[in-house]
């Protein structure tokens, strides 16, 4: 299969709105200023895709491609007149204008994956159509010159995160000619943080999270069960306070009505009307879900997590 290649000349915080000027944006020409040897000619070292490939262009960028090469007759000049260039614009009827021009009727994803199942796509600027491109996961990849200039305000290429590879770095004038390959369906590596880092960054959390995410105890253990209060619940008042936060206690507590039938936190309704609040601890005769006293249950829970808490803490030292 071949590729699909986006080439665009980029700023340094990312900026590809208007390189040349020609839109006559405030900062508009930002490319130029450096110089041809940064701009004139095959930069993005495309080689024989020119030969091979096939261009595609949105009207703006076709419009102001077919005023630049259509006259001229050095040699890349003739590649860029030679190419076959597919044109994507609900308002042009006709691109005569420039030779090879061909206007795009269908849908512009279902085009560009047919054609790159036999030829190379190569897309010039037209923010709208890599937009497109990329909701679909049909780029494989950018090639971009990025010149030292920070703009601060633009279009920008990039405005969601995306996972690449860098395949080439070296300079061009005073651009830097960077390749990135995109792997299709890759997800970007900072979403989803590897378990290692995610037992890092909450290490000093306690309670029945802590020991989740340590992994302390087997699926039958105690503690494991406590996790899956739909199934098997704490208990009640000075019990779930023991273990869990005031948060986690609540919690616990409302889940505890359907499988615990023990002793119960008076009612906010209760509180509100002046009612006092009474805990009441479970009694330590009380059997558990899975088997003993629930005293019992409790103090081998507490060792554990005392224990979990000691593992993480020599680990960060």
């Amino acid at each position: 299969m071949s590729l699909v290649i986006v080439i665009e000349f980029v700023s340094l915080d990312g900026i590809m709105e208007d390189p040349d000027g020609s839109a006559g944006t405030a900062q508009g020409g930002w490319a130029f200023r450096y110089g041809p040897e940064s701009v004139a000619g095959d930069k993005f070292d495309l080689g024989e895709v020119l030969d091979t490939g096939v261009m595609l262009l949105d009207r703006v960028t076709w419009q102001l491609f077919s005023r630049i090469w259509a006259s001229r007759e050095d040699e890349f000049s003739q590649k860029m007149n030679a190419i076959p260039k597919l044109v994507a614009s609900r308002s042009l009827d006709r691109v005569d204008g420039w030779r090879n021009s061909t206007l795009l009727r269908g849908d512009l994803a279902d085009e560009v994956a047919r054609r790159r199942q036999s030829q190379d796509v190569v897309v010039a600027g037209s923010a709208g159509i890599v937009d497109t491109l990329r909701t679909h996961d049909l780029i494989d990849q950018y090639r971009l010159l990025v010149f030292p200039a920070v703009l601060g305000a633009g279009r920008r290429l990039f405005d969601q995160p995306l996972g690449l590879d860098l395949a080439v770095a070296e300079k061009v004038g005073q651009a830097v000619r960077l390749v990135y390959d995109r792997t299709p369906g890759r997800s970007w590596p900072g979403a989803a943080p590897a378990l290692p880092q995610l037992r890092q960054a909450r290490a000093l959390r306690t309670g029945p999270v802590l020991l989740r995410e340590l992994g302390v105890g087997g699926p039958a253990s105690p503690s494991q069960r406590l996790l899956q209060p739909r199934e098997h619940a704490l208990g009640r008042g000075s019990v779930a306070a023991t273990a869990c936060s005031k948060r986690q206690a609540s919690t616990a507590s409302g889940s505890a009505r359907s499988a615990y039938p023990g002793p119960s936190v008076t009612s906010s309704r209760a509180a509100a009307r002046g009612g006092r609040r009474r805990r009441q601890a479970a009694p330590a005769s009380v059997v558990s879900p899975w088997g003993g006293s629930m005293r019992s249950m409790i103090c081998s829970l507490h060792a554990r997590m005392v224990a979990a808490c000691s593992g993480v803490s020599e680990s960060r030292k």
